[in-house]
C-alpha cells in the first residue's frame, strides 16, 4: 500500500499504476505501449512533455488542490490558507504545457475552517473531494461528456 492516499484510492478501484519515473522521464512510448486509455495525475511538480501527456487515447487528466486558476503551483493548499482564504477547492483538468493551465473538466468548493493547517485540509477534505470529483472526471470521459473549460485568467 502506497502513502498517496490517491494513489491507494485508485489501487481499491483496480486501477493501474504507471511508475512516476516514466511521468519523470517523459516517456511517452512506454505509456502509450502500456495499453492504458487515461492518465490520471496527481500531485505532479513538473511539466510533462505533449508525448506523454497525449499518450493515452483519450489523454490525460490531473488533480490539483485549488480552485484553478487561483493558487497555481507545488504549494496550493499552503497558498490558500497564507491568503487568508475561506475556501478553496479541486479542480481536475487537461493538463497542457503550462503548470496548471489546461481546462477545467470539473471543480469542488471546499470551506477552509479557522483551524485547518495544510495537512489537515489536504487529507480530511480535498483528497476526499479530489476521489469523487476524479471519479465523476472518468464517468464523464467515459460518456464523452467531458468538458474542456478554459480557465479564466481574470479570475486570479
Amino acid at each position: 500500500m502506497t502513502a498517496d492516499p490517491l494513489a491507494a484510492a485508485a489501487a481499491s478501484f483496480g486501477i493501474a499504476q504507471v511508475s512516476s519515473d516514466l511521468i519523470a522521464l517523459n516517456a511517452g512510448d512506454p505509456l502509450r505501449r502500456s495499453g492504458a486509455e487515461l492518465l490520471v495525475l496527481a500531485n505532479v511538480s513538473r511539466l510533462l512533455s505533449e508525448a506523454v501527456l497525449s499518450a493515452c487515447p483519450r489523454g490525460s487528466i490531473c488533480f490539483h488542490p485549488s480552485l484553478l486558476p487561483r493558487h497555481r503551483g507545488k504549494r496550493a493548499v499552503a497558498a490558500a490558507i497564507k491568503a487568508g482564504d475561506t475556501f478553496t477547492g479541486v479542480s481536475i483538468f487537461w493538463p497542457d504545457k503550462g503548470a496548471d493551465t489546461g481546462p477545467i473538466i470539473l471543480r469542488s468548493r471546499v470551506e477552509i475552517a479557522s483551524n485547518d493547517t495544510p495537512m489537515s485540509l489536504y487529507h480530511a477534505k480535498l483528497v476526499p473531494v479530489g476521489i469523487h470529483c476524479l471519479l465523476a472526471a472518468v464517468a464523464a470521459i467515459e460518456a464523452d461528456a467531458a468538458p474542456r473549460i478554459p480557465q479564466e485568467e481574470a479570475a486570479l
